[in-house]
């Protein structure tokens, strides 16, 4: 990662610059395909019987523990030293999914509630990668953050006004994934842990 104006990140094998625009598209793009894949087939193999309430859970703790640390090293663009803060994440979406199990094992959910609430959980990964980009690009020297809407029919009044805020200190606004917008006043975003605004800075 470097930090020259544009914060942007470096494929050292090809010596390329890759602009931060391409790398939140590709974890994007990876949750995507995480969400189409393991948890979609997950959910099928509990809809069906194949697996337990219980294997299900140990499995796809896997997964989104595993995506989360995937994500906060691409945000970070080297490895990462002090992993107390993923941890305490991590764990705090475990006690989530613990009784999103235990809803699941009473019968409380739909087939359909069970796959909607389950890609919120591999959505809410993304907050990984740019929680760990807000602390990279404070340690570069950045300053300053601006909220990016993503500007297409699904995106919610909090993040378009947000993202007419203009550019704020680094903190101002809280993680794309994480549910919220601006930390205080706490704002939430209408789409949960599915928003797909970016952030920028300077």
């Amino acid at each position: 990662m470097i930090g020259s104006g544009q914060l942007e990140f470096v494929d050292l094998g090809r010596n390329e610059r890759i602009p931060l625009d391409r790398v939140a598209d590709l974890v994007d793009e990876l949750i995507d395909t995480i969400n189409e894949d393991a948890t979609d087939e997950l959910i099928d193999m509990i809809l069906d019987e194949r697996i337990t309430v219980e294997e299900w859970e140990r499995t796809f703790s896997v997964v989104l523990k595993d995506l989360f640390i995937l994500l906060a090293l691409l945000g970070a663009g080297k490895m990462i030293v002090d992993w107390g803060p993923i941890e305490a994440r991590i764990a705090i979406q475990y006690g989530y999914l613990d009784r999103f199990a235990e809803q699941i094992a009473a019968g409380d959910l739909t087939g359909g509630d069970i796959r909607r609430r389950a890609h919120m959980y591999v959505n809410s990964t993304r907050q990984g990668f740019w929680r760990q980009l807000d602390a990279e690009a404070k340690d570069l020297g950045y300053t300053e953050e601006r909220w990016f809407a993503i500007g297409d029919a699904n995106t919610c009044p909090p993040c378009a006004e947000a993202d007419l805020m203009g550019w704020k200190p680094i903190g101002t606004f809280a993680e794309p994934g994480s549910g919220v917008v601006l930390r205080d006043p706490t704002t939430m975003c209408s789409g949960l842990t599915s928003c797909r605004c970016r952030k920028e800075y300077r």
